[in-house]
């Protein structure tokens, strides 16, 4: 039977990203840049199961078909619309983010370059509108690079078990992270220098050992116990050295960042398991929630004009605010310190009532531009794997032309040799 626990549980953590996203206080938004976004590799690596070839097929499967796909398409409607947004004054190049940064039009090199980047990177997207689409190459490399590992580990000698070889694995992406961090390196290939990945294994393989040791309080005790831990461990790291997971931090942001990310799981978990016991429709929703979350991810960010759109007219302000990203910053008023919570409820709620009408469109229209969207991501995942093998059989047949050149050589080296006349 499915647990619903985990659906709940990722509901919570989506929800901690709209509301810092959102302008949420400060206080809020510390705690919850701990925990929100490890929880779902957390979860990933709970989750996973992949013991035989098939299955590791499968899982390689859905990871692409779940993260790269629906990546390939936002992003290119985020980069055909970019130029419109433009004009339309969604974004302009005198507000963007708080620290002053703005975006431009695009040129038609500055398109295709995108357009590459995308396709090859899965990079290349909308800064401001598409700003969270980090996560989905993050979680994809960070699983398919897990898979690798996890089966080269479970061959060594002594590391056969699962715990053993997630233990090993945490250990060596802590190390390599420290590494990264320290002599600030960059992954050559991975866009944003692969920090995030890295940490995203670390986080997979400690679900993994979760999932493995089965550890869930079970007991009202063990759970006030936790709980209370949990929190105080959260609370304090926010306090008195906050981290998240960016993409450049600091050492002390990294050294800052598992503990924290961890006691935050647990705290989402014991809240869920509570939402859970509670039952009916609060809990349906937040299931409902929970199942959808990368539309959230998605799109959550493009909802938020819409509530700009409404302060704009509310506190007679210039056309232009409406470029400020990700919200409206700097507005005063006895209403100005809740409007985070606006911004939550229409970036969470949007995304997930517009997806419910275009399915429900597209269940009674499926022979138009659905189809089309899919034929043309389709057309492009394949046009993808095909370079990758054409690629792959150049190197082969590279490596294998210099094995038989090398081979040849030791051979007329040897005729040539005194030694043999």
């Amino acid at each position: 039977m499915r647990n619903p626990v985990f659906s709940v549980l990722k509901a919570l953590a989506i929800l901690l990203v709209v509301m810092t996203h959102a302008g949420c206080p400060a206080w809020l938004s510390a705690a919850a840049y701990q925990m929100h976004v490890p929880a779902f590799f957390i979860c990933a690596g709970y989750f996973f199961h992949a013991a035989t070839p098939a299955e590791e097929y499968v899982f390689l499967k859905r990871r692409f078909r779940g993260l790269y796909k629906p990546f390939v398409c936002w992003s290119l409607v985020f980069l055909l619309l970019h130029n419109v947004f433009f004009a339309l004054g969604v974004m302009n190049e005198e507000y963007g983010n708080a620290a002053g940064g703005v975006l431009h039009p695009y040129s038609w090199h500055d398109f295709c370059q995108r357009l590459w980047s995308i396709l090859f990177n899965m990079s290349g997207y909308d800064e401001f509108m598409a700003g969270s689409f980090w996560f989905f190459r993050a979680l994809l490399v960070s699983s398919v690079a897990w898979l690798v590992l996890q089966k080269f580990v479970r061959q060594c000698e002594g590391l056969n078990s699962p715990l053993r070889a997630a233990l090993v694995i945490a250990g060596m992406a802590l190390l390599a992270a420290l590494w990264l961090v320290t002599e600030n390196l960059r992954i050559t290939g991975v866009a944003q220098g692969g920090y995030r990945e890295i940490m995203g294994v670390f986080f997979i393989a400690v679900g993994h050992m979760l999932a493995t040791l089965k550890v869930a309080p079970r007991h009202w005790k063990d759970r006030a116990v936790a709980g209370t831990l949990s929190l105080a461990v959260v609370v304090l790291f926010a306090a008195l050295s906050p981290a998240s997971m960016a993409w450049r931090p600091s050492l002390a942001g990294f050294l800052s960042l598992p503990l924290p990310a961890l006691a935050g799981f647990v705290l989402l978990y014991l809240a869920a398991e509570g939402i859970c016991a509670l039952g009916g429709k609060t809990r349906e929703w937040f299931v409902y929630l929970g199942d959808r979350t990368l539309c959230v991810f998605a799109f959550h960010l493009l909802a938020f004009k819409v509530v700009s759109l409404f302060l704009i007219a509310a506190y007679a302000l210039p056309w232009n605010r409406l470029g400020s990203y990700p919200v409206i910053h700097g507005l005063e008023g006895a209403a100005a310190p809740f409007l985070f919570l606006l911004y939550t409820i229409v970036g969470v709620g949007l995304p997930l009532y517009v997806r419910h009408v275009w399915r429900e469109y597209a269940a009674q229209h499926p022979i138009r531009i659905r189809v089309v969207i899919n034929y043309v991501v389709r057309g492009i995942v394949i046009a993808v794997v095909f370079l990758a093998k054409m690629l792959w059989r150049c190197v082969c047949g590279v490596w294998k032309g210099m094995k038989d050149m090398w081979k040849t050589a030791k051979d007329f080296v040897k005729a040539m040799s005194p030694r043999e006349e």
